[in-house]
């Protein structure tokens, strides 16, 4: 056949399968109209992160943050006495603080399930035994005046980052007293 009987569109068609320009062209706007759909899984994916996360705060809120348990603690007050720049005494008082010899602490951990709407936020709850041992307070060491202590203000204390994860009182156990 003849280049002049063929019609414009039949051309035309011939031109479109064997350019590789057209090719190109058909790809890009292909992968740019796939964009669209991607484009919206990522913000629901978004989306579902953030109420996740939401879910997991309001959750935390009412049971608890969380918890970081430090050591027991001797803390005895002191009294110190120093001079003002017009050499006029003052007293003030610090805290001496004791660490145990031996500390050991033993507990397990029970996780819990809680649902909230479509999500599932896990929960830990444990009881914990704290024992340790205090052999001397080595007071001598501090250049502490003896009759400054004061020993019936003296406290024991526990680090515990959150109050409101505490359920139970703690009770504390000094020489099976």
């Amino acid at each position: 056949m003849n280049d002049q009987n063929i019609s414009f569109f039949d051309r035309l068609n011939l031109w479109v399968r064997k350019s590789v320009t057209v090719k190109l062209i058909s790809v890009g706007i292909l992968i740019l109209v796939l964009l669209i759909p991607t484009s919206m899984l990522e913000s629901l994916i978004r989306e579902r992160q953030s109420l996740r996360d939401s879910a997991t705060a309001e959750v935390s809120a009412k049971w608890g943050g969380t918890q970081v348990v430090g050591g027991v603690v001797i803390s005895i007050p002191y009294i110190t006495i120093a001079k003002n720049e017009k050499g006029e005494n003052f007293s003030t008082t610090s805290w001496a603080h004791f660490l145990p010899n031996q500390l050991d602490i033993n507990g397990t951990i029970n996780p819990e399930k809680r649902n909230r709407g479509i999500y599932v936020v896990v929960l830990y709850n444990t009881i914990l035994k704290i024992s340790g041992n205090f052999t001397s307070l080595n007071i001598d060491a501090l250049s502490i005046n003896r009759q400054n202590l004061l020993l019936n203000k003296a406290i024991v204390t526990l680090g515990i980052t959150d109050m409101k994860g505490i359920k139970d009182a703690i009770a504390i156990k000094i020489n099976d007293e």
